[in-house]
């Protein structure tokens, strides 16, 4: 049989629940995975913050393009900054063991802020409607496919995080990076509109369906030219790439140019 708790018992069990409910408060100051994002607005500023991080903090020492100048014909000895920076020394030796951290900071933050939007933006309560709930998610996607692009260019396979856990993450292959660059890719492309942003309008500088189409070109170009394959990791043949591209090209509102030199 079960006794009766005594009045003591029943005084520290009714505390106990006092202090669990007291102990569990919202928080009113901070931001958090908890409480953000809730509204459309919330998602906007969520995006934008990605966005953020494709400001370079300094060229010398977070742009992948820099690297790649750097690397190339075009400072087989000359300089840019200076007299050290050119493809002779770049390729015998780093001086500095650490002159690529603001590059692998920066893309690995804009990493970690794309995961946390895809997975908190079905947090917020209410979309106006569902192709803006699509255009966020797409806009992350394609964010995070930039990154790693910037990452593989410069470090081959690096640490593939598509998470919000904390955890040591081991080097993956190149192959595994560009299947998942084309997957994100292939998300924003059937995830954003078909809209095109003029300048003036509020989203003018966010990627559209056809940045994406144009970006998944240029990655398929590059890998399958670099490394002698047919086909993007994931089965992404040729043919849906030329698909894309014509696309971008007949409805984006933009053209190839005429003469290279123009």
């Amino acid at each position: 049989t079960l006794s009766t708790p005594k009045p003591c018992d029943q005084l520290l069990m009714m505390m106990a629940a006092g202090c669990n409910k007291f102990l569990d408060t919202d928080n009113l100051t901070a931001k958090t995975t908890a409480n953000f994002p809730l509204t459309e607005k919330d998602a906007g500023e969520m995006i934008t913050a990605i966005y953020a991080n494709l400001l370079y903090e300094s060229p010398e020492t977070s742009s992948e393009m820099y690297v790649a100048q750097l690397a190339g014909d075009d400072c087989l000895g000359g300089n840019l900054s200076f007299s050290g920076n050119c493809a002779v020394n770049f390729l015998l030796y780093k001086d500095n063991l650490n002159g690529l951290l603001g590059l692998w900071s920066r893309c690995y933050r804009m990493i970690n802020r794309a995961n946390n939007a895809v997975a908190t933006l079905d947090n917020v309560k209410k979309w106006s409607d569902e192709s803006e709930r699509l255009r966020h998610f797409g806009e992350a996607y394609f964010l995070r496919a930039m990154a790693y692009y910037e990452l593989v260019r410069i470090f081959g396979g690096v640490p593939i995080r598509t998470t919000l856990e904390t955890e040591n993450l081991p080097r993956a292959t190149v192959e595994e990076v560009y299947q998942l660059i084309a997957e994100d890719l292939k998300h924003a492309i059937e995830m954003m509109p078909q809209k095109i942003y003029p300048s003036g309008s509020e989203l003018a500088g966010h990627a559209t369906k056809y940045a994406a189409e144009a970006l998944m070109a240029r990655v398929f170009l590059f890998y399958t030219g670099r490394y002698a394959k047919q086909e993007l990791p994931g089965g992404i043949t040729k043919a849906q790439i030329i698909a894309w591209i014509d696309d971008c090209v007949n409805n984006s509102g933009h053209n190839l140019v005429d003469d290279q030199r123009n």
